[in-house]
C-alpha cells in the first residue's frame, strides 16, 4: 500500500509540474490553432471549449496581436465573436496607451470594450487617469465616468482633479468636465472649473496652459493665460493674454516649427497699449504709449557642413525689457552691444562653412540703438567675412601656422563709413626641456588696411603693416604628501610658474581718427610682460574620489616701453589674484581682487562664501565692489527640513546709496508630485512691491507667477 502510494504522489509531482504540456496535449487533438490566425497566446494552464468555440487561459497570461499585448490572470478568448474577457491584475498595451484594470471586455477585431476599474498611466509624465468605468470605441477614443486625474503614484495620491466625466480623442487630447481640485489632507476641494484639457499621451496637445498670476505694485494685479495649438507634427503656435490692472492687456504669439531634422526656427509678437508704463522719450510710435516687441530666429544645418542662423529683432523702447523679460526668453543676441551703439538691439544673419582646416564666415549685424529717436549715425557691420585657416605642422620643421583674414565693412548712414582688410599669418614653435619647462614662441605679421568713404575732411585710404609677437613660458613642479585626515589620503601640491611675453608695433595717426569699432582698432603700441604664478592643492580620498581644495592664481604685467603708455602711465599693471578654497564639502571661498599698488588701494574685490549646513540647506555671502561704481552685499539662505519645506531669503544692500535695493522672502512646500511656493519681493529702484504664488503640479505644469 505505501509503494502505490509513494508511485500515485511521484506521478501526480510530475504531472503538476508539466500541467501546460500535459493540457496542450489535450487541446491539440481537438483544436486546429490555425483558427487563431495572427494571435498568439501563452500561459501556464490551457483549456478549450470546443461547443462553444471558447479558449480559456490561466496563470501568467499574454496575449499578442497585431501591436496590442494584454497580460492577465485569466482569460477566456471567444474565437467567434473575437471578444476576450481578462480578468487578475489585467495590463493592455495598445499604440501608446498603458492601461491597467481588474477587469476588461475587449473586442479584438476593433479593440472597441469595456474596462473596469481602470487607470490609464502615460510613463513620460507619470501621469495617472482613473476611472472605474471606461469605454473604448472602435476610433480608439475613450469615455470615462467619475475620474480621477493625478500624477502621484501614491496609492492614495498627495493631490488630484475629480471630474465627473471626461473624453480622451484617439490623437490623446483629453476633455474633462466640472473639475474640483482637492488635497487628501482636506476634506474640501480647493479650486473648481468647469472645464479642462489635459495631455493623455506623450505626444503633445492643443489646450489652455495653466494661468499665471501675481501681485504687484508695477502692474497691480496680473493675469496670464496661455493656449497651445499643436498644428502638426513639426510646428505649433502658443498664444497669450496678459491681463494686467495698471497697465491693460498685452497680447502676443509665438510660432515654432521644424523644417528638417536640423532646421529650425521662431516666430515671437507682442504689444500692448500702455496705460501706465514708462513714457520713454525714445519710443519709435508718437503715441508712447503703444509697445511692441517682434523677434524671428531660424537655425539651419546643412549636409555639406554648412551653418545659418538668423535673429532678427525690433522693440518700440529702451525699457520694454526691463518690464517684461519673460517675452525674451531663448534669445542670445537681445543683449549684444558693440562700443558704437550702447543700450542697443541686435539683429543678426551668420553663414559659417567649414571644409577640413578651412573654416569660412560671413557675418552682419545690424545695431538699433535703442537711446535714439533716430539710427542714422550708428554704426552697422554689413558686413564682416572672415577666413581661418587652423594650426598645421608648417613644412614638417614642428614650426605651426595659422591664418586669418578678415574684411569688414562699416555703414552709417550719417557720418564716416569705412572697411577694413586684415591679414594674419600667425606662426608659432613650442619647446620643452626635460618635460619641466615649456616655452611657445608666437610670431604673427599683421597687415591692415582702411579704406574711407571720401566725404568731409577724409583723408582718404590708409594701410598699417605692424607686426604681433608673443612668447609664453610655463612649467610645474610637484610633491606628493601623505594626509590621514578628513578621510583623505594624498595631497598634491603644484605650482606653475607662468611668463607671457606680447609686442604690438603700431603707428597711432590712422587710430586716433577711428572712433573704435572692436579690440582690433583699440589696439595700440604694446611691448608688455606678464608674469605669475598658479597654484594648486588636490586631494585624494579614502574611496578612491579626488577634489581641488585649492587654487590661487596671481598675475601682473609690466609694460617696458612707455611710449604710448598702456597703463595709463604707469609701468605696471594692476595685481590680479583670483583665489579659490574648498575647505570641505561644506564650505567654500572665492575671492577676486585686483590691486593699485601705485594708488595703494584696491580696483575690484569680490569675496563670495557658502555653507551647506545640510542637504538642501545652505547659506552663502557675497560682497561685491567697483572703485567707484559699485559696493553691494548679497545674501542668499535657504532652510530645508522634514524633506518637504523651505524657508528662503535674498538680500541686495547696496553701500553707495545706503539702502536695500532689494529684499524677497519666500517659503515652499514641497512634498512629493507637487510644490506650493508663496514669496514677497521688495524693489527700491524701481520701486515695485510683489506678492506670487506658484503651485507646480508634477506632469502638468504650474499655476502661478515667480
Amino acid at each position: 500500500m505505501k509503494k502505490f502510494l509513494s508511485y500515485f504522489l511521484f506521478i501526480f509531482f510530475i504531472l503538476s509540474l508539466n500541467s501546460e504540456l500535459f493540457s496542450l496535449e489535450l487541446i491539440k487533438k481537438n483544436f486546429d490553432f490555425k483558427k487563431m490566425g495572427k494571435t498568439e497566446i501563452t500561459a501556464d494552464v490551457f483549456s478549450y471549449d470546443k461547443k462553444n468555440n471558447i479558449f480559456y487561459a490561466e496563470g501568467l497570461v499574454k496575449i499578442l496581436q497585431e501591436g496590442i499585448e494584454i497580460t492577465a490572470d485569466k482569460v477566456e478568448y471567444n474565437l467567434t465573436s473575437k471578444i476576450v474577457n481578462a480578468t487578475g491584475n489585467v495590463v493592455i498595451m495598445k499604440d501608446g496607451d498603458h492601461i491597467n484594470c481588474e477587469r476588461v471586455k475587449l473586442n479584438l477585431s476593433d479593440y472597441s470594450g469595456e474596462i473596469e476599474k481602470g487607470e490609464i498611466f502615460v510613463a513620460e509624465r507619470n501621469f495617472r487617469i482613473m476611472s472605474d468605468n471606461i469605454q473604448r470605441d472602435k476610433s480608439g477614443g475613450y469615455t470615462l465616468k467619475d475620474v480621477t486625474l493625478t500624477s502621484c503614484d501614491a496609492k492614495d495620491p498627495l493631490w488630484a482633479f475629480k471630474c465627473k466625466e471626461a473624453t480622451i480623442s484617439p490623437e490623446g487630447i483629453g476633455k474633462s468636465k466640472e473639475n474640483k481640485f482637492k488635497f487628501n489632507f482636506l476634506p474640501y476641494s480647493v479650486m473648481y472649473l468647469p472645464y479642462m484639457t489635459f495631455p493623455a499621451k506623450t505626444e503633445r496637445t492643443s489646450g489652455f496652459l495653466f494661468p499665471s498670476f501675481d501681485l504687484n505694485t508695477k502692474f497691480g494685479l496680473r493675469y496670464t493665460q496661455g493656449y497651445y495649438w499643436a498644428l502638426d507634427q513639426s510646428s505649433d503656435v502658443t498664444f497669450y493674454y496678459d491681463l494686467m490692472s495698471q497697465r491693460g492687456v498685452k497680447v502676443g504669439g509665438e510660432y515654432r516649427y521644424m523644417l528638417t531634422e536640423n532646421g529650425n526656427g521662431v516666430f515671437k509678437m507682442f504689444f500692448l497699449d500702455d496705460g501706465g508704463g514708462k513714457k520713454d522719450d525714445y519710443a519709435i510710435f508718437e503715441d508712447k504709449n503703444k509697445r511692441y516687441f517682434l523677434n524671428f530666429q531660424h537655425n539651419q544645418e546643412f549636409d555639406n557642413n554648412l551653418k545659418l542662423y538668423t535673429n532678427i529683432n525690433l522693440v518700440s523702447d529702451i525699457n520694454y525689457k526691463e518690464d517684461f523679460s519673460e517675452d525674451f526668453k531663448g534669445n542670445n543676441f537681445v543683449n549684444r552691444h558693440n562700443e558704437q551703439a550702447e543700450n542697443s538691439l541686435t539683429s543678426i544673419l551668420y553663414l559659417n562653412k567649414r571644409i577640413d582646416y578651412l573654416n569660412l564666415t560671413f557675418d552682419m549685424e545690424y545695431y538699433k540703438d535703442l537711446t535714439k529717436t533716430s539710427n542714422d549715425t550708428t554704426s552697422q557691420k554689413l558686413p564682416e567675412v572672415s577666413l581661418f585657416i587652423s594650426q598645421n605642422d608648417f613644412l614638417g620643421v614642428g614650426i605651426y601656422n595659422m591664418f586669418n583674414g578678415e574684411y569688414l565693412n562699416i555703414y552709417r548712414k550719417m557720418g564716416e563709413s569705412f572697411s577694413r582688410v586684415i591679414l594674419k599669418p600667425t606662426f608659432s614653435k613650442p619647446l620643452s626641456f626635460s618635460n619641466y619647462f615649456i616655452t611657445e614662441t608666437e610670431v604673427s605679421p599683421t597687415f591692415a588696411e582702411y579704406f574711407f568713404d571720401i566725404n568731409e575732411d577724409s583723408l582718404g585710404n590708409k594701410n598699417k603693416i605692424y607686426t604681433m609677437l608673443s612668447n609664453i613660458g610655463r612649467t610645474q613642479v610637484s610633491r606628493v604628501y601623505d594626509f590621514p585626515y578628513f578621510g583623505i589620503i594624498k595631497l598634491k601640491h603644484i605650482v606653475e610658474p607662468l611668463y607671457e611675453y606680447e609686442y604690438i608695433s603700431k603707428t597711432p595717426e590712422l587710430f586716433d581718427r577711428l572712433r573704435y569699432f572692436d579690440y582690433l582698432d583699440a589696439e595700440i603700441n604694446k611691448n608688455i610682460l606678464k608674469y605669475g604664478v598658479t597654484q594648486r592643492v588636490l586631494s585624494r580620498f579614502e574611496d578612491g574620489s579626488h577634489d581641488e581644495l585649492l587654487y590661487w592664481d596671481i598675475a601682473r604685467a609690466l609694460q617696458i616701453e612707455r611710449e604710448e603708455s598702456f597703463f595709463g602711465g604707469r609701468s605696471n599693471s594692476n595685481l590680479y589674484s583670483d583665489l579659490k578654497v574648498k575647505l570641505s564639502k561644506y564650505f567654500s571661498i572665492d575671492n577676486n581682487l585686483e590691486y593699485d599698488s601705485n594708488d595703494k588701494e584696491l580696483d575690484k574685490f569680490t569675496l563670495w562664501g557658502n555653507i551647506d549646513v545640510y542637504e538642501g540647506s545652505f547659506f552663502s555671502a557675497e560682497y561685491r565692489y567697483l572703485k567707484d561704481e559699485v559696493e553691494q552685499l548679497n545674501f542668499l539662505f535657504n532652510a530645508h527640513f522634514l524633506d518637504k519645506f523651505d524657508v528662503y531669503n535674498y538680500l541686495n544692500y547696496n553701500y553707495i546709496t545706503g539702502s536695500l535695493e532689494r529684499s524677497t522672502y519666500g517659503v515652499r512646500f514641497s512634498p512629493k508630485c507637487l510644490s506650493i511656493d508663496l514669496s514677497v519681493t521688495d524693489e527700491n529702484n524701481p520701486n515695485n512691491l510683489s506678492i506670487n504664488f506658484l503651485l507646480s503640479l508634477q506632469g502638468l505644469g504650474g499655476f502661478g507667477n515667480l
